[in-house]
């Protein structure tokens, strides 16, 4: 559940969003996390999400970059570096691999 107001708002559109979506067949994720932690994904907490995922296809929404002065989106204070290290840490991949988490593009939801 959100834990701000804009959360809520976002919360609330997705909700309505989702139901449109389905109405007009077009694939996609049925779950959706990292909101909370947006622009601040480490390592540990990509862990914590991946040993919590419910079964079917959950979205992980995150902000990888390879430096944290983004041109352009310096305002939203991101750690876009953090983000990129722990999406490609060894740790997440050997969790990954030991749990059978299936990665997928979203050319794979048909």
């Amino acid at each position: 559940m959100p834990n701000s107001l804009g959360q809520l708002g976002l919360f609330v559109l997705a909700k309505k969003g989702k139901r449109k979506i389905l109405r007009n067949h077009i694939y996609t994720s049925d779950y959706f996390e990292g909101a909370r932690c947006s622009g601040r994904l480490t390592e540990q907490t990509l862990l914590n999400m991946l040993s919590k995922l419910p079964d079917g296809i959950s979205e992980i929404m995150c902000h990888p970059g390879n430096s944290n002065n983004t041109h352009g989106y310096n305002h939203w204070r991101y750690n876009w570096l953090q983000e990129q290290n722990a999406l490609m840490s060894m740790s997440v991949k050997h969790f990954i691999e030991k749990q059978s988490v299936r990665l997928l593009s979203y050319a794979d939801l048909h």
